[in-house]
């Protein structure tokens, strides 16, 4: 395992467990159903909650996170008390009840946290892209969305604890404190707790990266949402990792990207309101990301324009002028960067990897600085082309404009019908009473003229 010390004088300390995972698609959500299993009831702990009021009850918070590669538990707590955070998170760690009952409440919270808890009709239409929006569709044409909704169910205690007592080991974690605390004190109770677990090796990891196409591919959401008035054009681009000398060169892009399509897009043609750029990276892979907002009528004006601007950039690129003035503004955003504990962790955190390949932490801003207009334009051809995108179309099935003139034309091609079948009905009525009221007066009408003559003659008889 790992620790690494930073001390700020702020009397607050964060603390991370970082325990690195490769799980395959049929356990996708294993290590995040784990991760809110763990926090149900620890041997010290067994109440559900208990732990976390504890802690909140020392002056601090906790939280955890689970992603592609890694589980991140943290404590934020007052520096003094940093001792009870490494405890608190041994006890996570090595202590952890992960019974039956716990398991059950643990993938309620999970299926509470991703949206609903599926039927089996709702997966099935899900793995025919049904009901699926066009983001979830690019996620899983990159790889980094398993096929299909979150598993969870198929989770059981036995292959839990497995996946527990396999990647809970103390080589395969990593102590992040930042603030301000005794140093000698804190290394020596992590020797005394984490130092003092068996010497159990890390499990492998599995090496992966982001599905590379060979042409363009567009996909649509279907379904999802049903009713809406607002559509989104997206675009991703498979990419080389942050460890990758793509990465600061991709940053200057996004901020030239963000400020030119929000003059085009926003100012000028008035079809967005929110267009950005982005990117998510893992050590060794990730992709690059364009997103806006528009009108449903506008998408395919939108996405037209989006790949005008990309071929532009790639076969013009930028002045040196430009872009060092982006490169300037981004170092000065950085440096308002990182003012807590919190956001220092989280930094370290974020890059543990450049300890594995180059056994320190890298100084960005020297990477940054170092990028030059014909990086730009190369980085630009090589990774934005039209060949390495996946265009997703984020549309509702129904705008309220159309639904409001369906249900409308149904309302009055009902009220058509209905107004046929009763003047059918009528003439119906009206062709009974008269056809049948003949027969039936024909029928009676020697009946009542016997007894008219006879009525008549009684009254005759009777008369004076």
């Amino acid at each position: 395992g790992r620790i690494i010390i930073s001390h700020i004088d702020i009397r607050e300390i964060i603390i991370v467990n970082t325990f690195l995972t490769a799980i395959w698609y049929d356990q996708s959500e294993w290590p995040h159903l784990l991760e809110h299993l763990v926090f149900e009831g620890t041997a010290a702990y067994p109440e559900p909650g208990t732990w976390e009021r504890q802690i909140r009850h020392w002056g601090g918070s906790s939280n955890a996170e689970t992603d592609l590669h890694q589980t991140v538990y943290q404590i934020n707590i007052y520096g003094p008390h940093a001792p009870h955070a490494v405890a608190a998170l041994h006890e996570l760690a090595q202590d952890a009840l992960l019974d039956d009952v716990s398991l059950a409440r643990a993938q309620r919270t999970v299926h509470r946290e991703l949206g609903s808890d599926a039927s089996a009709l709702q997966r099935g239409l899900y793995a025919h892209g049904i009901s699926q929006s066009g983001t979830d569709k690019i996620r899983e044409a990159l790889g980094v969305e398993c096929p299909g909704m979150e598993r969870v169910d198929s989770a059981d205690r036995a292959g839990l604890l497995e996946l527990y007592r396999r990647y809970y080991v103390a080589g395969n974690m990593t102590l992040v404190a930042v603030g301000r605390f005794d140093a000698a004190e804190l290394l020596a109770q992590v020797e005394a707790t984490f130092g003092a677990l068996p010497d159990a090796p890390p499990p492998q990891r599995r090496s992966w990266t982001v599905g590379l196409p060979t042409a363009p591919i567009t996909v649509q959401s279907t379904l999802a949402p049903m009713l809406g008035s607002e559509a989104t054009v997206q675009m991703a681009f498979p990419a080389a990792g942050y460890l990758s000398a793509d990465f600061p060169v991709l940053m200057v892009i996004s901020e030239y990207l963000n400020r030119f399509l929000y003059d085009r897009l926003r100012r000028q043609a008035g079809w967005s309101y929110t267009p950005s750029t982005g990117w998510t990276t893992y050590p060794q892979t990730g992709y690059f990301y364009l997103s806006t907002d528009v009108a449903p009528a506008n998408t395919e004006a939108v996405a037209a324009a989006l790949r005008e601007d990309l071929t532009e950039l790639a076969h013009e690129g930028l002045s040196p002028e430009t872009v060092e003035e982006l490169k300037r503004g981004l170092l000065l955003g950085y440096a308002q960067g990182n003012e807590t504990n919190g956001d220092m962790a989280d930094y370290f955190v974020s890059l543990l990897a450049e300890l594995d390949v180059y056994g320190r932490f890298l100084n960005f801003e020297d990477r940054l600085e170092a990028v030059t207009a014909s990086q730009l334009q190369e980085v630009a051809a090589r990774i934005l082309r039209p060949d390495n995108a996946i265009t997703a179309f984020n549309a509702p099935t129904l705008t309220y404009g159309a639904a409001l003139l369906g249900a409308g034309l149904l309302l009055l091609s009902l009220g058509v019908i209905l107004w046929g079948l009763r003047r059918k009905n009528r003439a119906v009525l009206r062709q009974f009473l008269t056809q049948g009221g003949r027969r039936a007066f024909g029928r009676v009408r020697p009946l009542i003229e016997r007894k008219g003559g006879a009525w008549n003659a009684q009254k005759n008889e009777a008369s004076p």
